[in-house]
């Protein structure tokens, strides 16, 4: 395919600058502090400001979201499907005994950056309908955005700088989490930030402000419940348009949209069941999922169905307690159907090609666009 000419972008400047694709309600930082010059000047040479790129186009598809209705087994092996639940979630920094799981309380904004303007806007609007088709509130239009996606040009070099930047917000200063985030290097990444609140409405207190956290609430915890609950009030996505380059949109949106809704491990294991989580996995014995398979939607619906005021493990039998009942007498027999009956898998061939390389159009030094809150 013949490359188009990128276009001129916006001259960089250390005192910041702005997206003239983004909300006028999205703030944009810039500047950076004297002790830190030297490091962003190498963080310069890393990161090059390209102008947005016209030959990003996004494939004329069906609206519809990429949800699939599988089929797949639910009580032959039991051990199947808390492998699956297990490899998905994580206790937080409280740890199996005393740790919750995260959801979203509050409705999800997302913004899409680092595109062309018309890819940034279409994918945030075909990843928030994955997240309307599973029941999980989205915020209005004109939302302060919780959720940002990035498509970045350099994502090895947004990661360390973003690393660096929010070691405390995001990270929690937990060196084994940094170091996750920034290796290997990978399609999609994700960092999300949670906090604890009270069961009964009061302030979060999130993880990095002022060390590991702490509890939100003066209410005692019983031995069966907890008087707080875990939720996730940020999260960022780092998408390698390159290594996207050849995914299908539906495919690549419906993987989004899980990663952002769910506080996941760094690398997931969906343990051999059907996922969309295989999405980038060479070695998948079974065809790439067009979209969120039977199990994805099962688990996502339990997550959001679950006690929020129990403990991890509590609460992970109450998720597979919801899967069993929502995969009830669906019948493995090696196939899968997309959301309107078409039978598609994914076989490469992406809706949404980057036909040149160089995509992303910011490169300050800090994070380019300050999360609401």
């Amino acid at each position: 395919m013949k490359r188009a000419a990128p276009e001129t972008g916006p001259p960089f400047s250390s005192k910041g600058f702005l997206f003239s694709s983004m909300h006028p309600k999205v703030v944009v930082v810039g500047g950076v502090r004297r002790a830190a010059m030297r490091l962003v000047w190498i963080v310069m040479t890393m990161l090059a400001v390209l102008a947005p790129n016209p030959a990003w186009s996004l494939e004329v598809q069906d609206p519809e979201p990429g949800v699939l209705d599988d089929v797949t087994v639910t009580g032959r092996d039991p051990r199947r499907m808390r492998a699956y639940i297990d490899g998905l979630t994580t206790p937080g920094p409280h740890g199996a005994i005393e740790g919750q799981i995260a959801r979203w309380d509050d409705p999800v904004c997302i913004r899409v950056i680092g595109g062309w303007h018309a890819v940034n806007v279409a994918l945030a609007d075909r990843i928030s309908e994955v997240v309307r088709s599973l029941n999980i509130q989205t915020g209005d239009e004109g939302c302060r955005p919780n959720v940002m996606v990035v498509i970045a040009e350099n994502p090895d070099g947004f990661a360390h700088v973003f690393a660096d930047r929010y070691r405390s917000r995001f990270f929690d200063n937990r060196r084994a989490e940094i170091d996750a985030f920034l290796t290997p290097p990978r399609a999609i990444r994700w960092q999300h930030r949670t906090g604890t609140g009270a069961i009964d409405g009061s302030p979060l207190i999130e993880a990095g402000v002022g060390g590991r956290g702490g509890e939100a609430a003066a209410l005692p915890n019983t031995r069966l419940r907890r008087s707080t609950a875990d939720k996730i009030t940020r999260a960022v996505i780092v998408i390698d348009p390159e290594r996207v380059s050849r995914v299908p949109t539906a495919s690549l949106v419906s993987y989004v949209a899980f990663a952002l809704l769910i506080d996941l491990k760094p690398f997931p294991d969906a343990a051999g069941n059907p996922s969309i989580l295989d999405l980038f996995d060479e070695g998948a014995e079974s065809p790439v999922p067009a979209g969120l398979t039977a199990w994805d939607r099962a688990f996502v619906e339990g997550v959001y169905a679950m006690s929020a005021d129990q403990r991890f493990g509590v609460q992970q039998n109450q998720i597979e307690r919801s899967m069993r009942r929502s995969l009830a007498g669906v019948i493995q027999d090696g196939s899968a159907d997309d959301a309107d009956g078409g039978g598609q898998t994914s076989s490469g061939g992406g809706g949404l090609v980057p036909s040149v390389a160089g995509t992303a159009i910011w490169a300050a030094p800090d994070f380019p666009v300050r999360l609401a809150g």
